[in-house]
């Protein structure tokens, strides 16, 4: 992903400005940065790494659109390579991020600089594309994608203790928080204008799921499939014009052949399967699915050996670093499949089936005829898909019964978590806060039961953008998770979804005919737990060498009697100790790492003094 760097001061601030000016030239440093903003308090930069596509620049040096961007009208179409002037000002004066998710569709950040209301414009789309930061330095703002680049100008800048304590508990936090204090993201669906003063900010919701939305009824069940399987379909012709090459993860699950067969069905260039399969252990293996599918869409299939002898928790140490910890880090551990890839293909798309357990509603929950009751279906119905719940959930007619009453008819609210902690200092009303933090969070609440936990779910899609080890080296894009895709199957029920009392019941009637029976048939995910045990088991030496009496204990983030019990190797075969323990790994790596470059970029001589009047330019910058 692209690397951006903005800043943002008062237009005529002489001072903040020169200052601002001096500091960025001396942290560029050696990298490769192109200037896509300078103009009335606006200093915007970026770098791209080999991957990375060029962003669309727009008009009149009126900002730039980052990732590829797909016209709504033209589903199917390959992505935008220019913008109108016309376009381009309607955008930036008027219609911004809610023209943006109303007309277009992508993985997008878009940076938009109104001049005329002197107002800075931060987009980013509905699923999460191009993670983005921003926070206070001095009288100015910043706006970035790598949290070095912020923290070689941020003298003051201390790590969020609260935040790094819920993430030890909870890995896969969805909040606007970071674990720099006073530093937020920008969540998916959202704008951020900065205005001219210094204490304009302000954010709104361009894009949120639609709470309550109904546009199909169970009888319509084949044609929420036909949709479902026409927009998938569009989708994937959009993404296959992005590059000549494809590499496509096939996990051999249901999500992933869906996407494998639709891909085959679009591209007109080169498509390559890669499955990732356990060496060692048995468990996990799911290779004879992957070769149905690839055999089913006549796709060549390459087969990666993955081991826990290829993992190297050392890793982490140099990877991407990023304004907060991320479970997603983990990928860059083990570079195994990233040189597969790149043996086969020099700079390929790689696409996956990640975000169809989010969009096609990969629950079994009781509460599913909740929702039929908050629908209003007629008793003969409801009767219905409380049978069918029942069936899908594996409980009890009386459990589903229950409820139906508890939060259908009583509207009683949803509990969140459970959330085990072995982290001190985090409680569970803690980490609610937080969640509750997301611009989402109301929605969510107004939301029928069933409906409101596939909103989370929709929310955690974000996650698959985190920097990982494959879209650090490669584009990336799972292609489950784009809003056309994400719009239509939040448009369907979940008692729809799941028809007949089946998981995923509207998927698979969709592509029957695209994959194999035997995948079909599949309702479980190959379980690696037992892989995942002996990597964590092997370095188990380097995490007793980064935790026992580390940054996080010393901050009393956690407790070093249980730390040291949790890093016995009898007991790493319980899931709840392996989880905290990587959790705690990479929130203590990313507080050494922090406190590493506060060192390297406060070391006296490291920042040039602001200019004087005497060395400055007598020329006062144009505003």
């Amino acid at each position: 992903m692209a690397r951006v760097f903005i800043l943002r001061w008062t237009p005529c601030d002489w001072d903040e400005e020169r200052r601002r000016r001096a500091l960025w030239a001396e942290i560029a440093g050696e990298r490769a940065w192109t200037k896509f903003l300078d103009r009335r308090g606006v200093l915007g930069h970026y770098a791209l790494a080999g991957s990375d596509r060029a962003p669309m620049l727009l008009h009149g040096a009126q900002g730039a659109i980052f990732g590829s961007l797909f016209q709504r009208q033209r589903l199917g179409a390959a992505p935008l390579g220019d913008i109108t002037p016309s376009q381009t000002s309607r955008l930036v004066e008027s219609g911004r991020g809610a023209e943006l998710s109303r007309d277009y569709w992508g993985a997008y950040l878009a940076v938009l600089h109104d001049t005329g209301q002197d107002e800075l414009v931060i987009v980013r789309e509905a699923a999460g594309a191009h993670p983005i930061y921003y926070g206070r330095l001095g009288k100015s703002m910043a706006v970035f994608s790598h949290a070095e680049d912020f923290l070689a100008l941020a003298d003051e800048a201390q790590p969020d203790f609260e935040f790094l304590s819920a993430f030890c508990a909870q890995s896969r936090l969805v909040t606007p928080r970071t674990a720099i204090k006073d530093v937020r993201e920008l969540m998916a669906g959202e704008e951020l204008c900065l205005g001219r003063a210094p204490g304009a900010v302000a954010k709104c919701v361009v894009w949120a799921p639609i709470a309550n939305a109904r546009s199909f009824t169970s009888e319509e069940f084949d044609a929420a499939a036909g949709g479902l399987r026409e927009t998938v379909f569009a989708v994937a012709r959009s993404w296959s014009q992005t590059s000549s090459e494809i590499v496509h993860r096939l996990s051999g699950g249901l999500d992933s052949s869906i996407v494998l067969g639709a891909l085959k069905r679009a591209t007109t260039g080169e498509l390559l399967a890669v499955n990732a399969f356990p060496a060692d252990v048995a468990e996990g293996d799911e290779r004879r699915y992957a070769r149905a599918a690839a055999d089913a869409s006549d796709t060549r299939l390459i087969e990666v050996a993955m081991s826990p002898a290829h993992i190297s928790y050392e890793r982490l140490l140099d990877a991407y670093f990023s304004a907060k910890p991320s479970r997603a880090a983990m990928s860059f551990t083990d570079p195994t499949m990233g040189r597969a890839i790149a043996a086969e293909m020099n700079s390929p798309l790689v696409t996956s089936g990640q975000g169809g357990d989010q969009v096609f509603h990969r629950l079994r929950t009781p509460l599913i005829a909740a929702d039929a009751w908050c629908d209003g279906c007629d008793l003969a119905e409801l009767q219905r898909i409380m049978v069918d719940t029942a069936r899908l959930a594996r409980r009890p007619i009386w459990d589903v019964f229950g409820a139906v009453l508890k939060y259908g008819l009583l509207r009683q609210p949803l509990a969140s978590g459970p959330f085990g902690s072995r982290a001190r200092g985090c409680e569970p009303d803690a980490i609610k806060t937080l969640l509750n933090e997301h611009a989402w969070a109301r929605v969510r609440a107004a939301a029928s039961p069933a409906r409101a936990m596939r909103i989370a779910h929709i929310m955690d899609l974000q996650y698959y953008h985190q920097p990982n080890g494959l879209n650090a080296q490669f584009a990336t894009h799972p292609i489950l998770a784009s809003q056309p895709i994400i719009e239509f199957c939040l448009r369907v029920p979940p008692y729809v979804m799941t028809w007949g009392g089946r998981e995923r019941a509207l998927a698979r009637a969709a592509f029957q005919d695209v994959i194999p029976g035997e995948v079909l048939a599949r309702t479980g995910k190959g379980d690696t737990t037992r892989y995942h045990v002996a990597a964590l088991a092997r370095q188990l030496p380097f995490m007793r060498e980064m935790l026992i009496g580390g940054e996080l204990e010393r901050a009393e983030i956690i407790d070093g009697v249980e730390l040291r019990e949790a890093l016995s190797r009898d007991v790493m075969s319980e899931g709840s100790r392996s989880g905290f323990l990587s959790s705690a790994l990479l929130a203590e790596i990313w507080l050494r790492r922090f406190y590493a470059l506060q060192r390297r970029f406060v070391e006296p001589g490291h920042r040039p003094e602001p200019p004087d009047g005497s060395s400055a330019s007598s020329e006062a910058p144009q505003a």
